[in-house]
C-alpha cells in the first residue's frame, strides 16, 4: 500500500494519504456491488467441491423427491469480440480492469482506464431454491473441533449457495432457533457465536422444535440437516431417548420433510433407524471436520451453484 502511494508514515505512525482516502471512500460507495462481486467469486471457488467416494445414501426416491424450485440466477462473463449484447455488469468490468492494472508494473496517477477487453456482460445461469435448516448437536461432547466444523459448514452454506439456512440448536433438556432462516451473513455469524456446548442430548426435542418451525416459516422445499456425535441422552414423551428420537423422526417424514443424517461411524446403526423413521438421508463420517461435512453436503444436492455448476 505504501509503494503504491495509498499509506504514508506521519509521526511515526502509518496513515492514509489523499489517495487512499479516495480509494476508501470509493470502496464504501459502491461496497454492496463489490461484496456481491467477491461471494459470487467464493460460491465459485467453494463449490467445486470433489466427489465423496464410498458413501451412500439411505434416503430412498419417493415421488417428488429431489423436485427443487427452478430460478434464474446472474453471473459476470467477458464480453466476446464481434458480439452483440444486452448489458454491462459494471462491478465485474472495473474489478476486471482494476485486477490488470494492480497485477502490472505501479500504475501512473490517474483515473481507471477500461478497455474493450476489461467488458463484462450478465451471464444468466439456472440454480435451484430450496432452504437448508441445520440441527445441531450442542451437547458438551461437540465442544471444540466439532462444533466448530459444523458452524463452519453454516458459514460455508451461505457462501456457496443463495439459499435461506436457519439453525436450531439442542442441548442440555432443550432446543431452540438460534439463527431463523435468512441470507444475512452477519446475523448468521451473531447467532452462531451464541452456541455454547453444553450438557446432554435431546435428539427428540431438537428434531420437534426444527420441524415446527420449518412447517412455520418455509416458502419452499427444506432440507433438515442434522448433525450429531452421539445418541439420544434425554426422552421427550417416554422413558427411552432413543425410542423418542424415532418418533420425532418420523413426524419429520409425515410432514413431507427432508431429513439428511450427519453423523459418526459408532452410530451408524442408530442413525440408520433414525433416517429410515424420516425416510431420509445418512452420512456416516469418522469425525466431524470441516471438509467432511461439506462434502456429505455437496452429495446431498446442498451445495445447489456447485451441483450446477457440474451440469
Amino acid at each position: 500500500l505504501r509503494r503504491r502511494g495509498l499509506l504514508a508514515e506521519r509521526d511515526g505512525a502509518l496513515a492514509l494519504t489523499e489517495t487512499g482516502w479516495r480509494l476508501y471512500r470509493g470502496l464504501g460507495s459502491c461496497r454492496r456491488e463489490l461484496e456481491a462481486q467477491f461471494k459470487q467469486l467464493l460460491r465459485r471457488k467453494l463449490g467445486r467441491s470433489a466427489p465423496w467416494p464410498g458413501k451412500t445414501s439411505a434416503w430412498p426416491a419417493r415421488r417428488g423427491a429431489g423436485r427443487r424450485e427452478a430460478r434464474t440466477a446472474k453471473e459476470a462473463r467477458p464480453v466476446a469480440a464481434g458480439r452483440g449484447i444486452t448489458g454491462i455488469d459494471l462491478a465485474a468490468t472495473v474489478i476486471s480492469a482494476a485486477a490488470k492494472r494492480l497485477s502490472g508494473p505501479p500504475p501512473a496517477a490517474g483515473r481507471l482506464r477500461i478497455a474493450a477487453a476489461d467488458l463484462c456482460e450478465p451471464r444468466p445461469r439456472p440454480t435451484y431454491a430450496a432452504d437448508v435448516c441445520l440441527v445441531l448437536d450442542g451437547s458438551a461432547s461437540m465442544a471444540g473441533r466439532r462444533l466448530r466444523a459444523a458452524k463452519y459448514l453454516a458459514q460455508h452454506l451461505l457462501l456457496a449457495t443463495r439459499d435461506r439456512v436457519a439453525v436450531v440448536v439442542f442441548q442440555e433438556r432443550k432446543a431452540r432457533v438460534v439463527v431463523p432462516f435468512t441470507r444475512d451473513f452477519g446475523a448468521a455469524e451473531r447467532g452462531l457465536a451464541s452456541i455454547e456446548p453444553l450438557g446432554l442430548t435431546p435428539l427428540a426435542e431438537g428434531l420437534t422444535v426444527a420441524g415446527e418451525y420449518v412447517g412455520r416459516t418455509r416458502r419452499r422445499e427444506c432440507c433438515l440437516l442434522l448433525i450429531t456425535d452421539g445418541i439420544p441422552t434425554v426422552p421427550k414423551w417416554g422413558l427411552h431417548p432413543m425410542d423418542d428420537a424415532r418418533r420425532a423422526a418420523a413426524a419429520i417424514g409425515r410432514r413431507r420433510l427432508r431429513l439428511v443424517c450427519l453423523g459418526l461411524e459408532p452410530n451408524r446403526g442408530f442413525l440408520t433407524e433414525l433416517a429410515a423413521a424420516a425416510r431420509g438421508g445418512l452420512y456416516v463420517v469418522e469425525e466431524l471436520e470441516p471438509e467432511s461435512l461439506v462434502r456429505a453436503a455437496d452429495h446431498q444436492g446442498l451445495l445447489t451453484l456447485g451441483k450446477a455448476h457440474r451440469g
